[in-house]
C-alpha cells in the first residue's frame, strides 16, 4: 500500500530542490556518469513541474547515451504532472509524495509500471557525485 507507494515517488532528502539545476545539471550529470545504470531502467519519462519547464528523460535501451532534454515527448512511458513547490516540498520530504498523490496533486500518467522506475532514477542520482 502507502508504503510502496511513497518508495515508489519520493527521492530522498539528498537531492537539492532547485528544480531547473536538478533537471538541466544533476540529471544530466549523474546520466553521464553512470550510462548502463541509467539504460538498465529502460523507460521513458517526462517531468511537467508546473511553474519550472517540462523535461524527457530518455533512459531506454534503444539510446547509446541516456539523455534529460527539456521539453515533453509522446515516447514517454510515464509523465509525472506536479506544481513546482510541491516537487520541490517532495524532494525535501519524501514522505510528502504519497500525501501529493492522494490529494491529486501529483498526477501519473502512463504506464503505471514505468512510475516504479522514478526512484531508481534519483537512487541513480544520489550515487553519482
Amino acid at each position: 500500500g502507502a508504503v510502496h507507494l511513497s518508495r515508489m515517488l519520493m527521492p530522498t532528502p539528498t537531492i537539492p530542490t532547485d528544480v531547473p539545476d536538478l533537471f538541466d545539471r544533476r540529471v544530466p550529470a549523474a546520466l553521464t556518469h553512470s550510462p548502463e545504470k541509467a539504460r538498465d531502467l529502460d523507460t521513458v519519462l517526462c517531468f511537467k513541474i508546473e511553474g519550472s519547464g517540462a523535461w524527457t528523460i530518455d533512459c531506454s535501451r534503444a539510446v547509446p547515451q541516456p539523455t534529460c532534454v527539456p521539453g515533453s515527448s509522446d515516447s514517454a512511458r510515464c509523465t509525472v504532472e506536479i506544481s513546482s513547490s510541491d516537487f520541490s516540498a517532495m524532494l525535501s520530504d519524501p514522505n510528502v509524495g504519497v500525501q501529493l498523490y492522494f490529494q491529486k496533486k501529483l498526477r501519473l500518467a502512463g504506464d503505471p509500471t514505468h512510475a516504479l522506475k522514478i526512484a531508481a532514477l534519483f537512487d541513480l542520482l544520489r550515487s553519482s557525485p
